[in-house]
C-alpha cells in the first residue's frame, strides 16, 4: 500500500503541493458558499482559516478559552487516537 501523506524522510515540497492543491480547490468551490466576502487571491491566511472554519485541514493552530470546547474539536472527526492539548 503506498503512502501519500508527507513524511520527515520523504521530499518537504510535498507540504507546499498538497496545501496549495487544497487551496485551489477550496478557492474554486468557495463562491457556491459565499457571495460577498471573498479574500483576495493573495490572502493565504484569510484563504487558510475560511478553509479551517469548513473542516479542512490546515497548518493554523485552534485557540480557545474553554476547555470544553478545545477537548471537542481536538475529537471531533479524528482519524487518530491519539490527542492533545496544550494550555498557554
Amino acid at each position: 500500500m503506498e503512502n501519500h501523506h508527507p513524511t520527515p524522510s520523504r521530499d518537504k515540497a510535498l507540504y507546499y503541493i498538497y496545501e496549495s492543491e487544497m487551496i485551489k480547490e477550496f478557492k474554486w468551490k468557495f463562491p457556491s458558499y459565499e457571495k460577498n466576502l471573498i479574500p483576495k487571491n493573495g490572502e493565504l491566511i484569510e484563504w487558510l482559516s475560511i478553509m479551517q472554519h469548513f473542516g479542512a485541514p490546515t497548518r493554523l493552530l485552534d485557540f480557545s478559552q474553554s476547555m470544553y470546547v478545545a477537548l471537542f474539536m481536538t475529537m471531533d472527526n479524528s482519524f487518530y487516537d491519539n490527542f492533545s492539548i496544550w494550555c498557554i
